[in-house]
C-alpha cells in the first residue's frame, strides 16, 4: 500500500495544485481583485507547491521514506521530478500572465 502511494502521491498533488491555483486565478478575475495583493497570492501559492514538490522529490529520495524496492524507488523518484517540472511549468503562467 506504501508503494502506491509512493507512486501516485507526486502527481495527484500536482493535480491539487493545479485545480488551486487556476481555481484562486478565476475567482481572483471574477472578483475584479487585480494588482499586487492578487500577484503575491498567485505567486505565494505558486511557491509553496513548488517547495511542496521538491519536499516530496527528497523524501522519496531519502532512506526513511524511499521504497526498499529499486524499481519502486526509481519509479516514485522519476514520477516525483515529472511532477515537479510539471508543477513550475504549468503554474507559471499564472504568475506571468494577465490576470483576467
Amino acid at each position: 500500500m506504501r508503494d502506491l502511494l509512493r507512486l501516485s502521491v507526486p502527481l495527484t498533488l500536482w493535480l491539487a495544485l493545479f485545480s488551486l491555483i487556476y481555481g484562486l486565478h478565476a475567482t481572483l478575475c471574477a472578483t475584479g481583485a487585480e494588482g499586487a495583493l492578487a500577484r503575491a497570492m498567485l505567486a505565494a501559492v505558486w511557491g509553496i507547491g513548488v517547495a511542496l514538490q521538491l519536499g516530496m522529490l527528497l523524501a522519496l529520495r531519502s532512506p526513511r521514506f524511499g521504497a526498499l524496492s529499486p524499481t519502486i524507488r526509481q519509479a516514485s523518484v522519476a514520477l516525483a521530478a515529472t511532477a515537479l517540472f510539471a508543477t513550475v511549468w504549468s503554474l507559471f503562467p499564472a504568475l506571468i500572465l494577465p490576470l483576467c
